[in-house]
């Protein structure tokens, strides 16, 4: 290669690093782990509107996720799922340009990424497998709480590093890659649109839930959640915040379309709108005490439920991030 070629590549990558955020390819070290540090950002508030709670907590650049403690009733003491995944979400871009950019996607590690995490799991039942062989072959995707592109924006290791199975839980593919791909979509719009916005999203599992994984393959069993919620924040200039809340049927629903996003284009997400109160009566989680150090009830006054789903306009959506068009 020419010294000249290196140059003209050196000049450009420098002229465009403004406009884009370049990633590497995913990579992994020997028995599958990550090659990424899951690392720390000081100046990011994952936890400021999640569930408090405390034992197996996963802290990662990116978003924060907690896992159950095996204490659970049901047919097995743990899920091999995160009870929730929480993450602050900055803008990302530059608004002169009319057009907020997107992170660069490379190829996934496929499998994903083996986790320490689940050790536990795997101890109790002697197996070693990974969890992606649990979810290989079984007709769910391997859903993201915290979206890749949107981890991206921290950085380009917690992209690969947002294929973990601590940030993910089995889901349809037709809620996956639509109507929730769509509401990532609208999440990193809101996020460029008002500074800041705070993502907390997890299952809704029932006493008997299904189980992936096969036990006679020597795979850990992975609970199926029923249902699937987001809740997203955004706090106001008059020191109040507004929240909207989802709970979306993790069976098909005729308003998930023919579940691809970009075909469907426009979905109707008013059906599966819910309050804070229902949420937490169909989760048993406790939302807002982080937000006022345990003070609950002098945190209603403040947060309130939109009335609306947010308007977000097209210029706010980062290029080839948006369904609706």
């Amino acid at each position: 290669m020419s010294k000249y070629y290196c140059k003209l590549v050196l000049l450009l990558a420098v002229l465009l690093y403004p406009f884009y955020s370049f990633s590497l390819d995913c990579k992994r070290i020997k028995g599958g782990f990550s090659a990424y540090e899951l690392g720390a950002t000081a100046h990011l508030e994952h936890l400021k509107y999640a569930p408090l709670a405390d034992g197996r907590i996963l802290k990662a650049a990116g978003w924060n996720s907690k896992l159950d403690d095996g204490n659970s009733n049901r047919k097995f003491k743990f899920s091999g799922i995160p009870i929730w995944v929480a993450y602050h979400l900055q803008k990302y871009g530059y608004k002169e340009q009319k057009n907020f950019v997107a992170s660069v996607n490379f190829t996934r590690p496929n499998p994903w990424y083996r986790s320490q995490t689940f050790d536990i799991e795997r101890a109790i039942f002697g197996f070693k497998r990974k969890l992606h062989d649990s979810y290989s072959g079984s007709g769910y995707d391997r859903g993201h709480m915290a979206m890749r592109s949107h981890m991206s924006r921290v950085s380009s290791e917690a992209g690969c590093n947002s294929h973990r199975f601590e940030n993910a839980l089995p889901q349809i593919p037709k809620l996956n890659r639509g109507i929730w791909l769509n509401l990532e979509y609208t999440s990193g719009a809101l996020a460029n649109k008002y500074g800041n916005i705070w993502v907390v999203s997890g299952p809704v599992l029932s006493n008997e839930p299904k189980y992936i994984g096969k036990i006679s393959k020597r795979e850990t069993p992975v609970a199926v959640p029923d249902s699937i919620f987001k809740v997203i924040f955004i706090e106001n200039e008059e020191d109040t915040v507004e929240y909207v809340a989802f709970i979306f049927p993790n069976i098909f629903q005729k308003e998930y379309k023919n579940g691809q996003c970009y075909k469907d284009k426009v979905y109707s997400l008013q059906k599966f709108r819910v309050n804070l109160e229902e949420l937490e009566s169909r989760t048993n989680l406790r939302f807002l005490e982080n937000q006022v150090q345990g003070n609950y009830l002098s945190s209603l006054s403040k947060i309130t439920q939109a009335n609306i789903v947010w308007k977000v306009e097209s210029e706010f959506y980062p290029k080839g991030r948006n369904c609706n068009t």
